[in-house]
This record gives C-alpha cells, structure tokens and sequence, in this order.
C-alpha cells in the first residue's frame, strides 16, 4: 500500500442514486457531486481508473407536470452541467454515456464497451446514466435497472472493474437487531439482515445491491456499500476497513 490506499491501479465504478444526489425537497446536492469530484481526481492522480454511474436525470428536472421521459430529457442537461461545473474546478475531462438496456446486448455490447475503455485510455472520467428520455416500452423496462444497480452491474463486467462503490443513504448494510453496521458479510448471511424498508429510495432497495453484489462476486469482483453523503468517504474506506458493507470474492 501507499499512502493507505492500495497500490495496485484499479478500474472502479461509483455508483449514485438519486437518494444521495437528492436533498429532502427532491433539489440536487451539488455539495455531493463536488465531494465525488474531488475523489475521483485523487483516485485518478493514484493511476486507477474511474467510471460513474449516477442517477438524478429525471430528479433534476422542476416541473413535476412533464412526463418522465420529457422530465429526463430536461434535467439529464442540468445534471450533466453540474458534473461539468465541479470536474472543470479540477480540470478534469468527462463524458456523458446514455443506455438502455438493449445497448448490453449483442454488437451494440461490444462498441459500448470499445468506447468505455477508449475514454479510459484517455484519462476522461466517463458519467453514465440510463436513457430514460425514450419511449414509455423502454422506461417500463428501464424500471428493471433498480435505480442503476443493474446498469452498474453491467458496466463493471462490461470493462471489467476491480470494484464497485455504491454510495447509499445509510452506513451500510445494517443489523437491525444492534442497529449497527455490518462491515464484512457473506451472502448465506446477508438475508437475514436485509429489509427494503431501511433504504429509502423509490427505486431497488437494499436488497437489490445485496443481489447485484452476489452476482458480481461470481467474477471476483468486490463491492461496498458506502454512505454516500460523508467527505471523502471512497478514500477514506480504502484506509480504514469498518467503514461502510463490503462484499468479498
């Protein structure tokens, strides 16, 4: 290790739902996405490689009137600006990739998937989101991305990433008996532990990150639950190992 932070240079995913990027009136913290920037140029200085998957397009957009996909379309540019604001305060380039479901299908999988790593080569930091501002087949089927778990999901084995940060609301994975944070678990365990109702977001739930975390453990790819609200809380966890849930290959 060097500095507290492994030395071994990593591709890693940071996964954002809307419950961190979202004040208690539905209003973005752009004090969340500066805090997010800041760490992924540090991580970015250290040689890993680092890829955002957030969400907060739909969140973005004011009038609650429009239809979803017209509220994506409105709010993904006011999203992207902000992201645009704060990365520029580090000088540093980003992208926007908008997907569906049907682009991890097929051919269209394989030239997502070149110009990700195309992107990476080049030290830009890519910013995905589902493209929610589509017709209402594919925002039915969009529901199934769980608030971006799947869409993570698809993008760490799509370039194949070290590991998945997913920054939540709460601590962690918590025990609701002692009410205390869960810092290692395994999967025969993490059941008993999981409950919906302790993560608050319209979309997945708790349980749907404990399923995306079994399923990427498959590939030998770590995950960790992170609250996402705290300073420097990515590097901070490669310090200090009680913080937040990880799930170990």
């Amino acid at each position: 290790m060097r500095g507290g932070i492994y030395f071994k240079k990593m591709k890693i995913v940071i996964k954002i739902g809307s419950a961190v990027l979202t004040d208690r009136n539905l209003k973005i913290r752009k004090d969340v996405i500066l805090n997010i920037a800041n760490q992924v140029c540090e991580l970015m200085k250290m040689g890993h490689n680092v890829l955002i998957v957030t969400s907060g397009a739909i969140t973005s957009c004011d009038n609650k009137t429009y239809p979803e996909n017209l509220r994506a379309s409105i709010g993904q540019l006011k999203l992207m600006s902000i992201y645009s604001e704060f990365f520029g305060v580090f000088k540093q380039e980003i992208a926007q990739f908008l997907y569906t479901h049907q682009d991890f299908k097929g051919r269209r999988r394989e030239y997502v998937g070149k110009t990700l790593r195309e992107a990476l080569k080049r030290g830009i930091v890519p910013i995905i989101n589902a493209n929610d501002a589509v017709t209402s087949e594919e925002i039915d089927a969009l529901k199934e991305f769980a608030d971006n778990d799947i869409l993570a999901r698809d993008i760490v084995l799509l370039i194949e990433a070290d590991i998945l940060f997913i920054l939540i609301k709460e601590k962690g994975l918590i025990n609701y008996k002692t009410k205390k944070v869960i810092s290692e678990l395994s999967f025969n365990q993490a059941s008993q532990y999981v409950k919906d109702n302790i993560f608050s977001g319209k979309r997945g739930g708790m349980r749907s990150k404990v399923k995306i975390a079994k399923q990427l453990w498959r590939f030998g790819v770590k995950v960790k639950l992170l609250p996402g609200f705290k300073k420097d809380i990515i590097l901070r966890s490669f310090k200090d190992k009680t913080i937040g849930t990880i799930f170990k290959p």
